[in-house]
């Protein structure tokens, strides 16, 4: 018969720093539906992969191996980061109707993430009598010990090659095994979460696919999980799952915030369900600490159900707000710069256009069912803003595409305006949902100035919110912002409070760099503030300066009163500073240790 020959002579590459290159030349040939390989010998980095196989007729005939192959090689094939070496051996035999093999794989010094120390598996299949028999371990790992066996069947099609696992034919499994949980969830892709507790497992699925049957248990006590990026902390977790006929049962789950707050579980995993396993499981909450980060706290009581499959999952709460607090930051940059952003794939490592990066889902989106009540004792402070929220929030959609729906009306609160005091009269949140999650505001705050009654009115969307000043009797805009500055008419204003107006004004215009700020930059100053003053008869005060070397700063201030008073600040120690400062009409000198902490 005639047939085709493909021979390859040589073969010299690289991927990434990994030498590839052929040993010596090999050949695969096709005729008909026979098809036979030979020869391989190919070097991968500083390991080596060769073997032969063919088909001919039904019969199957096939041997290869693998030495010292290189994980990280592998793993970037896959778009994945791993490193560590990995040795095999395949052998299949016999005919198609009947085959038969055996795959033994061997991997050391395996290592997932830097951080995590490295571990071992060792992995056994045997394909005979059209099933698979399995059986491995893992090794290395810091104080745990896991263990796995089974069998399957296992069919292959000979006209199409097609592999099926028949649903009506005995399938078994079992793992077994204790220690720290931490040495196993550091092999898996987490990020900054943290997992720990002593785990125990001895569990068994027998049975059929179709009619599974479970048996044995599976524990944790003095478990602990922490979210860096929300700060959550969940502590002193104790669970135990145990089978139960077709399915696995949450027998016992708790946990506290490590405050007051408490968590407890139920509910449990139909193995027999259709199109695969189903899971249900409700969590109660009692005053549990849900958030706790920096610039955001909450607690809150209810119910949280997490349902579906493992393809299909969904989330459902009821939640009810005990108490939380979001904290503005107090310090934000007066000319920030656009920066371009530039986003990489960390998983194939190609730079995502803005619309890819925009779109771009999480791996398996969960359908959403919240509803969250928040009768109060919800506060937002900081940057002058202190003040209490109530109302009501519901998300529904996708952790893909969620839609967030509701309105937080405020209880009480006030904010400090252009220096001034401002009680909030009125003021709504309100979620429309859509694609985009950017509230509508409507906040109303008056303050009482000078024989008026100014009132700012906030509006327009968090991320193009407006202010518009207003007053009784109605005056203009400039006569509110000195009266409301300056506790005086604008026809009564010094040079340095008509500046400080301008700037004012220019802030609340939206137009960018404040007057003060361009007059920095053109006079080439590291610091320039125009200060009010305080008392009944405000002293503005002029204050500039620059670094004239590294960690050498010399400034002055400037008052209209003529009173000025010149400054230098030595950095002596990173952290510590030196400062000595002179007036001009009491003549009096004083130097000072200055220690200042970051963080």
């Amino acid at each position: 018969r005639t047939g085709e020959t493909l021979h390859m002579a040589r073969l010299d590459g690289s991927f990434g720093k990994d030498p590839v290159a052929l040993r010596k030349p090999f050949a695969a040939t096709r005729r008909g539906k026979d098809f036979s390989l030979s020869g391989l010998d190919l070097t991968l980095g500083k390991g080596r992969f060769a073997g032969s196989a063919s088909l001919t007729g039904n019969a199957i005939e096939a041997a290869f191996s693998g030495r010292r192959l290189p994980v990280a090689l592998l793993a970037r094939l896959a778009g994945e980061e791993a490193s560590g070496e990995l040795g095999l051996e395949l052998s299949a035999s016999g005919t198609l109707a009947k085959p038969e093999g055996r795959l033994v794989v061997e991997g050391t010094g395996l290592h997932t993430r830097p951080q995590v120390p490295p571990f071992g598996v060792v992995a056994e299949a045997t394909w005979r009598q059209q099933r698979v028999d399995l059986r491995g371990r893992f090794d290395g790992l810091r104080g745990a010990a896991l263990g796995f066996s089974g069998f399957l069947p296992l069919r292959l099609d000979p006209s199409t090659l097609a592999i099926e696992i028949p649903g009506n034919e005995p399938v078994s499994f079992h793992a077994e095994g204790d220690g720290e949980l931490a040495s196993f969830v550091d092999l898996l892709p987490i990020g900054e979460d943290r997992v720990s507790g002593r785990f125990r497992i001895d569990a068994t699925v027998r049975g059929t696919l179709a009619t599974p049957q479970a048996g044995g248990v599976l524990a944790l006590e003095n478990g602990r999980y922490e979210s860096l990026e929300l700060g959550t902390l969940v502590t002193g977790i104790t669970a135990e799952l145990a089978g139960d006929n077709d399915r696995f049962v949450l027998r016992r789950f708790s946990a506290r915030d490590g405050r007051r707050g408490e968590l407890a579980a139920k509910g449990g995993v139909l193995l027999s369900a259709t199109p695969g396993p189903l899971f249900d499981v409700v969590a109660t909450l009692t005053r549990f600490r849900l958030l706790g980060r920096d610039d955001m706290t909450a607690a809150a009581s209810g119910e949280v159900r997490v349902a579906g499959t493992i393809i299909e999952p969904r989330v459902g709460a009821r939640l009810r707000v005990d108490e939380a607090e979001l904290r503005v930051p107090e310090r934000a940059a007066a000319s920030a710069p656009t920066l371009d952003v530039i986003e990489i794939d960390s998983r194939t490592g190609e730079r995502l256009t803005p619309e890819a990066a925009a779109s771009a889902e999480p791996r398996l989106p969960v359908a959403l069912d919240i509803d969250v009540e928040i009768p109060g004792r919800t506060f937002v402070r900081g940057r002058g803003l202190d003040s209490e929220w109530q109302g009501r929030l519901s998300v529904r959609g996708t952790t893909a595409a969620p839609e967030l729906v509701g309105r937080l009306q405020v209880v009480s609160g006030s904010f400090d305006l252009l220096g001034r005091r401002f009680t909030l009269e009125r003021g709504e949140i309100a979620f429309d949902g859509g694609d985009r999650i950017d509230p509508r505001l409507d906040l109303v705050a008056q303050a009482q100035t000078a024989g008026i009654t100014a009132e700012a009115v906030i509006g327009g969307s968090a991320s193009a919110p407006t202010l518009r000043l207003s007053s009784t009797p109605e005056l203009p805009q400039d006569e509110i912002l000195a009266r409301v500055l300056f506790n005086r008419d604008a026809g009564q204003l010094t040079a340095a409070q008509g500046l400080q107006l301008a700037q004012a004004a220019a802030a609340l215009a939206g137009g960018g760099p404040g007057v003060v700020d361009r007059l920095r930059g053109t006079l080439g100053l590291d610091r320039l503030d125009v200060g009010s003053g305080s008392g009944t008869q405000p002293n503005p005060t002029l204050s500039a300066g620059k670094y004239i070397s590294d960690g050498v700063f010399v400034g002055i201030d400037q008052s209209l009163s003529g009173e000025s008073r010149a400054r230098v600040e030595v950095e002596v120690l990173p952290n510590i500073t030196v400062q000595t400062e002179v007036g001009s009409r009491s003549g009096g000198a004083g130097i000072g240790l200055n220690w200042r902490m970051d963080y």
